[in-house]
């Protein structure tokens, strides 16, 4: 893979990690025994929270994987204009050759 492929993988990754990070704070935060009104609303609030944090997560894997996938392309492009290029050095090297000899 080229160093832009490494590069998106690390990146995303973690971006994915700091999402996940946050998540399990704010479920760790929930999960304590909440007794008054206002801490029942609270607790509604980081649930929200948490619920937006797992979307965040779902959206930077799809992220990561969109990167992911235009590196792969942008790579099979690159290899194969250089795959090109090659063959069509080969294939004018005995002309080259014949002219040079001259």
């Amino acid at each position: 893979m080229s160093t832009w492929g490494h590069e998106a993988r690390t990146t995303t990754g973690r971006v994915a990690d700091h999402v996940e990070a946050a998540r399990a704070r704010l479920l760790g935060a929930v999960q304590v025994d909440w007794v008054s009104p206002a801490a029942a609303i609270y607790l509604d609030r980081l649930s929200e929270i948490a619920a937006g944090v797992d979307t965040l997560a779902r959206r930077a894997d799809a992220c990561r994987d969109d990167v992911l996938r235009h590196v792969h392309a942008a790579d099979a492009a690159v290899a194969g204009a250089l795959r090109v290029d090659q063959d069509a050095v080969v294939g004018w090297a005995p002309e080259v050759a014949a002219r040079l000899s001259r």
